[in-house]
């Protein structure tokens, strides 16, 4: 077995989307050790497009069930989440601001408060074509500028409709 592997990156949104996303993070981690961390609370809604699923074994609500996701937005929440992983983990991480939840989720901030929900549910084949989008590009230059392109539209044909 080589050595393991740790590689982030961080991106800033097109300045259209930045009233809505902070920030991008890209990750990839392989060769580690299986454990388990904490999601904390923060003040950002929280959206993962993940390579594999994300195990989330204890929710921000624990009336909430743990679930394994492909993609998922966690609301804001007071409580971490404990998610499990097998040693390998990459994906994205978008930092939506609680206006960015009605923009590019399509409901308000106060509908995800403690809740993880499955991003599918809010952004119907879009989830999907951003994951298959993120898997075929290469780098994370790339895979920033595919947010950009996907969440932009998205926030324009919101905005058609409101």
């Amino acid at each position: 077995m080589g050595e393991p592997v740790v590689e982030s990156a961080i991106g800033r949104p097109d300045p259209a989307l930045r009233p809505f996303v902070e920030r991008y993070l890209g990750y990839r981690q392989a060769g580690l050790a299986p454990g388990s961390h904490q999601g904390l609370p923060s003040r950002h809604i929280t959206v993962i497009i993940s390579g594999p699923r994300v195990d989330i074994a204890a929710m921000p609500d624990a009336a909430q069930q743990p679930h394994s996701f492909q993609a998922l937005a966690g609301g804001l929440h007071v409580a971490p989440a404990t998610i499990h992983h097998d040693g390998h983990q990459h994906g994205m991480h978008l930092e939506l601001t609680p206006l960015g939840a009605r923009a590019l989720l399509g409901v308000p901030a106060r509908e995800l408060a403690s809740h993880v929900v499955e991003l599918s549910d809010l952004l119907g084949r879009r989830a999907d074509e951003l994951a298959d989008r993120l898997t075929t590009a290469s780098g994370w230059p790339a895979r920033f500028a595919v947010l950009d392109r996907v969440l932009a539209r998205g926030c324009r044909g919101r905005s058609a409709r409101a």
